[in-house]
């Protein structure tokens, strides 16, 4: 039993020597690689990154942004419907702050949107996000209507299983 124990003892001491022995060189240092170009400013890319941005087109030629509404829900059927948002740069974008740079101004954002199903069910709201007195004052707020057809089925365990239909 001595035995076993010194061979443990001294394969655990060898363990860690053996790995350090195999493990390779350094490499050498790499050379560094050439500068990236400058991404190319266009009017849906990034001018600092060079990726897809339409934040610049949407603020400059007071762009709309469809968004789909897909639907695919048991409870409800199937639908779909569309919202929109409509982005307006203040008057005051152009302005500077105290140390000479350009002032970041947000945008007033209208939107809408509706959507159906084949169910019947059927939602529509609009709203805004507006800011006055170089966004001094600010609005948030909108309205909207939904009527859910939907329906609830009892677990069947005492009395006979049946669907509850309701609206909401």
């Amino acid at each position: 039993m001595g035995h076993a124990v010194r061979l443990l003892s001294l394969l655990g001491v060898l363990t860690p020597c053996a790995a350090i022995a195999q493990q390779p060189a350094a490499p050498s240092p790499a050379p560094a690689p050439a500068a990236a170009p400058a991404p190319r400013a266009s009017l849906f890319r990034d001018a600092e990154d060079g990726r897809f941005d339409m934040s610049r087109w949407l603020l400059e030629h007071r762009g709309f942004l469809p968004v789909p509404i897909i639907v695919t829900d048991p409870a409800v059927g199937n639908g779909g419907g569309v919202a929109l948002a409509f982005f307006h740069r203040p008057p005051s974008s152009g302005a500077t702050g105290e140390d000479g740079a350009p002032k970041m101004v947000t945008p007033d954002i209208y939107g809408g949107g509706a959507m159906r199903t084949s169910n019947g069910s059927e939602a529509y709201g609009v709203g805004a996000s507006l800011h006055f007195d170089d966004d001094r004052w600010r609005y948030r707020g909108g309205v909207a209507k939904a009527s859910f057809n939907l329906g609830f089925y009892t677990p069947g365990t005492v009395l006979p299983a049946q669907k509850i239909d309701y609206n909401m």
